[in-house]
């Protein structure tokens, strides 16, 4: 049995948690349960983080889909691009400006 309060909810028996509308609170963990949109991060709901689908985590921002992330891979989706702090930039169609060049296990931007 749970007991809401004016700011706590108290897990008495319950080994399970608490559900509030489909999000399971249990000890230190939250699951969000495959939710799309469901970590909100701006004040006009249009910036997320979520995983409505097994085995990814999409990224919104201002309302557009960008990036997703699988399993050893990060993909910038259509539209979006991915700044290089040194200079360059990489685009969602894999054109790279400036090149990348490998050298061996170093990359080096020329």
């Amino acid at each position: 049995m749970s007991v809401i309060r004016v700011d706590t909810v108290s897990e008495y028996t319950s080994t399970n948690g608490i559900t509030i509308d489909g999000v399971l609170i249990k000890d230190t963990t939250i699951d969000l349960n495959g939710t799309a949109d469901a970590v909100i991060l701006d004040a006009d709901a249009d910036t997320t983080i979520s995983s409505p689908t097994d085995d990814q985590i999409d990224i919104e921002i201002a309302g557009a889909d960008d990036f997703t992330f699988t399993a050893n891979t990060f993909t910038a989706l259509s539209g979006s691009s991915i700044a290089i702090a040194a200079g360059g930039s990489l685009t969602n169609a894999g054109t790279l400006t400036p090149a990348i060049s490998s050298t061996g296990k170093v990359l080096a931007l020329s």
